[in-house]
């Protein structure tokens, strides 16, 4: 993934996080998603969990 596309999803993330009305497995999962771009290499459980 290069730069630019890593940082349209911190983007992404930050702007949900400032729209978010209470605390949400999906943002949590959208958050870790972009802060740790790897994660996408496991599987996941549920929103959030990943294996």
């Amino acid at each position: 993934m290069d730069a630019y596309a890593q940082h349209d999803i911190l983007e992404a993330a930050i702007r949900a996080c400032k729209h978010a009305r209470q605390p949400a497995r999906d943002l949590d999962a959208e958050i870790a998603l972009a802060l740790f771009p790897s994660l996408r290499e496991l599987s996941p459980v549920e929103p959030g969990i990943w294996r």
